[in-house]
């Protein structure tokens, strides 16, 4: 799916008109992003995504509230896989580690996060 976007964000993501390029954005997906969520994201992000996982207290910046993030949302699907992928500010970089596939994965979990207010479960 793809979202209009100002010009600057067009230049600073280059990948943010990209729609996600797999057809998984139902259950299965949302449970194999749970799984990588929790192996890779949880000790940051926490259990609800809130951003209050147990490495947080050490970090120089609070990680992002991943539940807050709604739908319609306000960074869209693209912007969000180019963050997973590629990091920032204390956020490393997951390109190396997950597939393109899980990538979109973990974002249809985080996406569930925001709809159901808890866990993704809802």
């Amino acid at each position: 799916m793809k979202y209009p976007l100002a010009s600057p964000w067009k230049t600073r993501f280059p990948a943010v008109e990209i729609g996600e390029p797999f057809s998984s954005s139902g259950r299965v997906a949302i449970q194999r992003g749970r799984a990588l969520y929790r192996d890779y994201c949880l000790v940051c992000h926490g259990e609800t995504g809130t951003g209050n996982g147990v490495a947080a207290a050490g970090l120089a910046k609070k990680p992002k509230n991943l539940a807050s993030m709604k739908r319609p949302p306000i960074f869209p699907d693209g912007v969000v896989a180019y963050r997973i992928a590629n990091g920032g500010e204390v956020m490393p970089a997951w390109k190396g580690i997950l597939t393109e596939a899980q990538i979109w994965d973990l974002l249809n979990y985080i996406r569930s996060l925001s709809t159901s207010g808890s866990d993704g479960r809802g």
